[in-house]
């Protein structure tokens, strides 16, 4: 698949909802928590579970297709599918059952994202008709969303990214000038501000909320360079964490702990375009290479205990879902077969204690 299109050419593929837990037989391995992702071994893109108790779990049925899952804090996933031609989010018990709409608007739905405590979902909403996005909160305890006011211009692709307080959330949206740029704002809509366009006019991507909520990681569009940038919320001040690499890079998300960030990157590979996964310390230094492999490695997140990395990759000529441990740097396979995995998501921590 092509650079551009790997992680988002399944966001684009919407279909009906599924409705009960199935199994397949593809092989699996233990993992240190449940990891749900979209596969398209069944031939239409549907959610699976690997738990690491047996055989990878479909959790969607059907003629359908169905993405960008998120886990909660207790095991419930919200997903994407489709009701009259429109995305939607539905919602899925922490047992992979009872396949429900989050809510019964008619309208686009993307990008669910839950609150870290799983009293909330974070979602972009449009009216079909007037095309304008806005960024909703669903309170599980009042039973309703909620549209945060101001920013009503296109969003995401990603979904929000929150502080581990759920406090404040940032997010990818377009400014009076149509750029993508980043923003922020608080879980009850205040303070909205836009803050990466005075270091970076051209536009942001891949953003990532430390886990204190004072620092955003992304990456900048500085023309021929796509640098990691860290955002002091505080100050205001925006500095370059990979200023010695000409390459470019992806997907900053910052580990549990908030101590270290891991991305992607074509740093070693810049000549083929070849990208590996790394992992650097918050302040920019001891950079290392995790994957190092001759094929594209992409879409680093961390386990929910930060030792290890899960990544896709092509290095099987499929995209298939990879984990790397920090601790032994030893890479395994999370499954075998010859069709696509991607777009993964791994059950937080929280919810294993």
């Amino acid at each position: 698949m092509h650079r551009a299109a790997r992680t988002s050419c399944l966001v684009c593929l919407l279909a009906g909802p599924g409705w009960s837990l199935a199994a397949t037989s593809t092989e699996a391995t233990t993992v240190a928590a449940p990891i749900a992702f979209v596969s398209i071994r069944a031939g239409d893109a549907h959610i699976f579970i690997n738990d690491g108790k047996g055989p990878d779990r479909r959790l969607t049925l059907g003629n359908t297709v169905n993405t960008q899952p998120a886990f909660s804090a207790d095991g419930r996933l919200a997903y994407v599918s489709q009701v009259n031609g429109l995305p939607t989010v539905f919602l899925l018990d922490e047992n992979g059952t009872s396949p429900r709409r989050l809510t019964g608007d008619a309208r686009v739905e993307l990008a669910p994202s839950w609150a870290p405590d799983g009293k909330a979902l974070a979602y972009y909403s449009m009216e079909s008709e007037t095309g304008i996005f806005e960024l909703r909160v669903h309170d599980f305890e009042r039973g309703k969303s909620v549209s945060l006011p101001g920013h009503q211009r296109g969003k995401g692709p990603g979904p929000v990214s929150w502080s581990a307080d759920g406090a404040r959330m940032a997010f990818l949206g377009e400014d009076d000038k149509g750029r993508s740029q980043l923003w922020v704002v608080q879980r009850d809509g205040s303070n909205l501000r836009e803050v990466s366009s005075k270091f970076a006019p051209r536009g942001a991507a891949s953003v990532s909320l430390s886990p204190d909520g004072r620092t955003v990681a992304w990456v900048a569009d500085l023309r021929e360079l796509r640098p990691i940038v860290v955002t002091n919320l505080t100050s205001g001040e925006s500095r370059n964490l990979t200023p010695e690499s000409q390459a470019g890079h992806e997907s900053p998300r910052w580990s549990p702990d908030g101590s270290e960030l891991v991305f992607a990157s074509t740093r070693d590979g810049a000549l083929n375009g070849r990208s590996d996964i790394f992992v650097m310390a918050a302040d920019g230094s001891k950079v290392r290479n995790l994957s190092r492999h001759p094929h594209d490695d992409f879409d680093p997140k961390w386990s929910a205990d930060g030792r290890s990395v899960v990544f896709a990759s092509l290095r099987s000529g499929t995209s298939l879902l990879y984990e790397v441990s920090l601790d032994s740097g030893v890479t395994r396979a999370l499954s075998n077969h010859s069709s696509h995995d991607m777009d993964h998501t791994v059950r937080p921590l929280a919810a294993l204690r």
